[in-house]
């Protein structure tokens, strides 16, 4: 028995969700009207731990900023933005955070999405093949909970 996959583009929303979202499985996280507040007092020295994504943009930023600067001194722990990924975000914080005395430490972070059907020139000793079906059998290994020396 085979098992189709899926025909999905790849989608960047999703992607960009699970990167604001990692950090769940080690910190508390609150959910507010302007985006996600990341908080765990018993780990004050931790960015992942103590930070904020401001997602809705269009709102009030400036209390939004107000409230995170509020929320994270009340316990002496340095206030973080970390970035959301939305679009014009700095162009649109920047002003504001650096009014509150924030400094902006922008690394770049690049997604890649390759066109869809692009095949790579094959090595003389290496061939390509597209696989449109996956036995049943393969499924099972890639989805095994022994991990081995394969990604996906």
């Amino acid at each position: 028995m085979a098992i189709e996959l899926p025909q999905k583009r790849f989608d960047v929303n999703k992607l960009l969700e699970q990167e604001i979202s990692s950090y769940d499985s080690f910190t508390n996280k609150t959910t507010t009207w302007y985006g996600k507040v990341y908080f765990n007092p018993l780990s004050p020295s931790s960015w992942d731990c103590n930070h904020a994504h401001i997602i809705n943009i269009d709102g009030n930023s400036e209390d939004a900023i107000r409230d995170i600067v509020q929320l994270y001194r009340k316990y002496s722990i340095i206030p973080r933005i970390y970035m959301s990924f939305v679009e014009k975000e700095v162009k649109i914080l920047r002003p504001l955070l650096e009014s509150q005395g924030f400094t902006l430490d922008i690394d770049s972070r690049e997604f890649m999405i390759y066109p869809p059907r692009k095949i790579q020139k094959a090595v003389s000793s290496a061939s390509i093949h597209r696989i449109t079906k996956v036995s049943e059998d393969m499924f099972e290994l890639i989805h095994t909970e022994e991990h081995g020396d394969w990604s996906i």
